[in-house]
Formats: structure tokens, C-alpha cells, sequence
């Protein structure tokens, strides 16, 4: 997996915990296209950046602890960051 397909897989992920809508484990891997140890290995990278992640059994989806939002995109280096995400 090259670098920006594994950008694509992190905002992707981003979207499918924001919206509890993950499934399992490897019902997640499937819907992504990856496998379940990849699935770790993105979710460990995710939370390095910061990301406080976890998993509700009873619900069997990923989740974030705390209101999290995922911003990845450049920006001139005269500019003011902005605070809209990208979608």
C-alpha cells in the first residue's frame, strides 16, 4: 500500500468511526478493502497522531473516546490555518 492509499484508508476509517458504522474487526477490513492487521496497524498510526480510539463490544464498532476531527491537507506558509475540515 503506497502512501496515499493509505491516506485514503485513514480518512475513510475517520468517517466510518465518526458514525459508530465500522462493524467488527473484519467486517471493517472487507468494507475497506484491507486486512484486519492492516486495520490495527492504521488504527495504532491514527492513534499516535492523537487519536483516542477504542472499541464497544456490545455495539462491535470502533468509536472516538473524545470529539475528534481529522485535518490533513497543506496550506501556504503565509496563511493563517483554518479551522474547516477537510471532507
Amino acid at each position: 500500500m503506497n502512501f496515499i492509499e493509505k491516506i485514503m484508508v485513514i480518512e475513510r476509517l475517520d468517517q466510518l468511526i465518526r458514525t459508530h458504522a465500522t462493524g467488527n474487526p473484519e467486517e471493517l477490513a472487507k468494507r475497506i478493502g484491507v486486512s484486519r492487521s492492516t486495520i490495527y496497524e492504521i488504527i495504532e498510526c491514527m492513534r499516535n497522531l492523537g487519536a483516542k480510539i477504542e472499541y464497544d463490544k456490545q455495539r462491535q464498532s470502533f468509536f472516538y473516546r473524545d470529539e475528534m476531527q481529522l485535518y490533513l491537507r497543506y496550506k501556504n506558509k503565509n496563511d493563517k490555518f483554518s479551522s474547516s475540515p477537510r471532507n
